[in-house]
């Protein structure tokens, strides 16, 4: 429903504010040890390769911002003239479009570096995931020490 929609996007909303506000108080504070993830865009070759599959689809896709590709890509699906499995081959090769993620210590880069695409975060880094445990120590024993 609506409600249901406008409600979630109240939550991710304020989730991702605290998320922001977190790291950055940790990254202001502990640049030695304030472990953060980047996600850099699509890399060139990426985005030929995946573009020549979509031309041969009589379809394009936009990567500027990954707004335009959220975009984009709810706009493939929602196209009624590609089949199911063309769709799932394209939500497929969006996912090999995307690079890794990595970690690294904030001191050890520039700003510019730290930037994660796939989520459209300036900042972000792991608080609460189970399978990423040393990044939540840092943000919490750094909690603790406030």
């Amino acid at each position: 429903t609506a409600t249901t929609e406008i409600y979630t996007e109240q939550i991710v909303g304020s989730v991702r504010c605290v998320q922001e506000t977190g790291t950055w108080v940790m990254v202001d504070n502990m640049k030695e040890l304030a472990v953060l993830r980047n996600h850099v865009p699509p890399r060139e070759a990426k985005r030929t390769f995946f573009d020549t599959l979509l031309e041969k689809m009589d379809q394009q896709m936009r990567f500027q911002s990954p707004k335009e590709l959220k975009q984009s890509l709810i706009g493939l699906m929602n196209n009624d003239q590609l089949s199911p499995f063309m769709k799932q081959l394209i939500q497929f090769r969006t996912i090999k479009l995307l690079e890794a993620a990595q970690y690294f210590v904030v001191a050890d880069f520039e700003e510019d570096h730290w930037r994660h695409f796939a989520l459209n975060f300036d900042v972000y880094t792991h608080f609460t995931s189970p399978i990423r445990r040393y990044p939540d120590v840092l943000a919490v024993s750094y909690t603790h020490l406030r």
